[in-house]
């Protein structure tokens, strides 16, 4: 992902910045797969943050039919398949590149995200726990619904009242 992230970038961004991004984003792919625990990719982004290296890539380089295309001409590659390089812990990965869905690559190096509403209301109760960010996503998620929601557990602080 680094490297056809370079292929759109350079030289505005540099090899070992595109690197970086690229280890974010396959750090991120190996946790959806399941392959790698959430905490590892934080972790991982803010070790590259703290060397000053960017760990997401600019929106004006997130052309998805050109990084794929150069996607599609890495090394890596075999039988027609991207493959890449799939994370199972902090230096730790799979002996070879692993042949992922371009969909799930595409999915990941979007630049923005589609929620759709369901087909039918949901219903159900959630315990939120006294956790002041939790509870502000559960008072955004009550206003997006519709017709009465009622939240109990809610953190009592000055900007949740």
């Amino acid at each position: 992902i680094g490297h056809a992230i370079e292929g759109l970038a350079s030289p505005q961004l540099l090899h070992g910045e595109c690197v970086s991004i690229g280890c974010v984003y396959e750090a991120v792919l190996a946790r959806d797969l399941g392959q790698l625990a959430p905490s590892a990719v934080g972790r991982i982004s803010r070790v590259f943050k703290a060397y000053g290296l960017p760990t997401t890539c600019p929106l004006k380089y997130l052309r998805l039919d050109e990084l794929m295309g150069k996607m599609a001409l890495d090394k890596k590659n075999a039988a027609g398949r991207v493959r890449v390089t799939i994370l199972k812990s902090i230096g730790s990965s799979f002996d070879h590149p692993q042949p992922v869905d371009t969909a799930l690559i595409r999915r990941l190096l979007s630049p923005s995200l589609l929620v759709l509403p369901p087909a039918a209301p949901p219903s159900g109760a959630v315990l939120v726990p006294g956790s002041k960010s939790i509870s502000n996503r559960v008072l955004l998620m009550a206003a997006m619904g519709r017709g009465t929601v009622a939240i109990r557990g809610l953190l009592q602080s000055d900007d949740t009242q």
